[in-house]
Parts: C-alpha cells; structure tokens; sequence
C-alpha cells in the first residue's frame, strides 16, 4: 500500500517542484530547469561619446581616459574593438601602415580576443595612440614586447590595462620606408621596405631590393614591396586592417568595416570612422585603412593597371592618399583622425598617420 500524503504535503511538494529537473508551466507543457540572470543594471563611466544602440551600451574613446563600473548586479563582461595610431608616410615613398586591429567581435580580425570583466569599483585606463610621424622610416611599435620603444614614423599603440594589471594592445601602423634603411635591430626588414606595426607600412619607391613587410600578431595586412622595382616612380601602399592588403600594389589597403551593431549613424562623426563612398560593402563606419604611395608618372608613364593607380589611393578607412608629382591637386594627406589610417607618401615629405579608438560595449539590461 502506496504511503499516505496529506493535502499539505503534496501542495509543499509542488512548490518545491521548480528545483526538479523538469515542471509543468501553467500551460501544461514540461520544460527543463533554467537559471534567468537578474538584469545587469550597469552604471558605467568613460569615454567621449557614450550611445545606447541594438540592445547594447557603447562607450567610445577618441582620446585617452578611465572605463570604471559603478554599479551591477554581477561582474561586467565588456566587449570591445581596439584600433592603434597609423604610420606615417614616408619622402617620396609609400604609405604608412594602418593601425592594429584587435576585438573580441567574431569576424572583425581572423582572431578573437577575450571579454574583458570587471567588478563594481574597478576600472581600466585606456590609451587611445597617436598617428606616427612623417618621414621618420621603417620603425617598431611602443609594446613592451619589444623594448626601446616606438621608432621610426609607426604609429602608437592603443590598449587598456587593469584590473589587476590584466590588458591588451592594438600595436601603431608601420612607418613607411626610407632608402636603404631597415629599420631598429627589434624588429629588422630589407633595406628600403616599410616598418613592422598592426600593419606593414609601404616601402620606399624604386628600390628592387624592398619587399612586402607584414603586420603583427594578426592585426593587419603587409605593406607592399616598391611598386618601383619593376615601375620606377611608386612606392607600396601601406597595409590595410583584415579587409585587405597591398603587396604589390601603390594604393593603400582596405580596412575593416563595424558591423550593424555599432552603426548608428545619428552619432557624431568623429565616432563614425570612414564613410567610404564606392566601398565594397555600403554602409560606412570603416578604419584602418592604408596609406597610398607618391607616384611620379614622369618617370615612366603611368601605373599600369595591375598595380592601382594611376595616384596612390588611400584605402578604406582613413588612409591618407599620396602625392602625384604631375597634378598639383593630388597631395599626400594624413590619415584620418581616430581611424587607425596610414598617412599618404609625399613628394619630399609624406603625411602623418590618423590617431587610434577604442571602443567598449555590454548589453543595456
């Protein structure tokens, strides 16, 4: 004979049910148990601009400052996408590489990083990088992975470090080359090529012994060898973020463009990026584009068509184009500001590269 149970205990015992593997919801349908998180309720602080957009909470730097939680029902798990400074371009020669991309975003770059958690009353310090200086050759990026410091005209990192000295790093664009220069013994290329950054920047124009120099670390795209070699005049085109690069070729690489995510387009524009009109993708919201080379058609007519042209055109996302010495319209300009851009080669000197940005998101619930 089965036990007797009183009409308390089985109402206990349904009350209790929701700790089963398995209940009934009032519909009658069995689910399984599951835990619902309470909303995060997050206060957070820091940035330039801060928008709400497609469920999350966007924190963006254009310049340096402090990301701190001052409030949460749990830890804060942020993602986010890094972009460092450009290089910048070089004397007659090519264009400065893009900035390093990094992002815990799938699809962004062929590598994802980690989320980035942090408890109420912690925070980080983010540094968002300068554009490389003109003119100053093949160089390295400030990461402490290679010590001595940034050189040459590669960009400046941008990164965040803490809590608990945890951080990551977007290393700066590669400067574009000098004639016969190879750069510091950290992080040597041939003689006349681009410097090692985020992206490799382009090379010095006409010179056969150059060759196309590689980003770092999965950040970016080579810079490309002197168009030159074989077309006197060009110098390689720096190397753009994931979208592309410009081995053999005086226009600067394609860069990355945001996903939907972040596209809000009533923000301001220094947030925005790019918009590149005649893109592949429409849309807008492109960084880290390569600079272009300088070309010099006198010297033996114009670029042919398998190596861009016939100017050195700024890649998408913020490179700077290059100087033409035949059109007084056509002057090497500096990579965009707070893109990542690489800046144009000139005719004498080249142009800077455009400063870096930051940009940090979790969900608004």
């Amino acid at each position: 004979m089965a036990p007797f149970k009183s009409s308390l205990a089985r109402s206990a015992g349904k009350l209790l049910g929701v700790f089963r593997q398995a209940d009934l919801s009032l519909r009658g349908a069995t689910q399984s148990n599951r835990y619902i998180a309470p909303p995060l309720n997050a206060t957070v602080t820091g940035g330039n601009v801060i928008y709400t957009y497609g469920g999350n909470k966007i924190h963006v730097f254009t310049s340096s400052g402090a990301l701190s939680v001052t409030g949460a029902s749990r830890p804060v798990s942020f993602e986010y996408v890094l972009i460092a400074g450009g290089g910048g371009g070089g004397p007659t020669s090519g264009g400065g590489g893009a900035g390093g991309v990094i992002s815990t975003v799938p699809d962004i770059m062929p590598v994802s990083r980690s989320a980035l958690s942090m408890d109420v009353g912690q925070n980080v310090t983010v540094t968002i990088g300068n554009g490389g200086p003109k003119d100053g050759g093949a160089g390295q990026p400030d990461s402490p992975a290679y010590p001595g410091g940034r050189a040459g005209s590669n960009g400046f990192d941008t990164y965040f470090t803490g809590p608990g000295g945890t951080g990551t790093r977007a290393l700066g664009g590669g400067g574009a080359g000098n004639e016969g220069a190879t750069g510091p013994s950290n992080l040597a290329v041939p003689a006349s090529s681009g410097g090692r950054g985020g992206s490799g920047g382009g090379s010095r124009g006409g010179r056969p012994e150059s060759s196309d120099v590689a980003g770092i670390d999965n950040q970016g795209n080579p810079g490309s060898r002197a168009v030159g070699a074989t077309q006197p005049g060009g110098g390689g085109g720096g190397g753009g973020g994931a979208g592309g690069g410009a081995s053999n070729n005086i226009d600067g690489g394609i860069g990355i463009q945001l996903p939907a995510i972040f596209r809000d387009d009533s923000q301001p524009s220094a947030v925005k990026g790019d918009p590149a009109p005649g893109a592949p993708n429409p849309g807008g919201w492109y960084f880290a584009g390569g600079g272009g080379s300088r070309v010099d058609p006198n010297q033996s007519g114009a670029t042919p068509v398998p190596y861009g042209g016939p100017t050195g055109v700024g890649g998408y996302g913020g490179g700077g184009p290059g100087n033409s010495s035949t059109d007084p319209n056509v002057n090497a300009t500096a990579g965009q500001a707070n893109t990542g851009g690489g800046g144009g080669g000139g005719n004498g000197p080249g142009e800077v590269g455009g400063s870096g940005i930051a940009f940090f998101f979790y969900p608004a619930n």
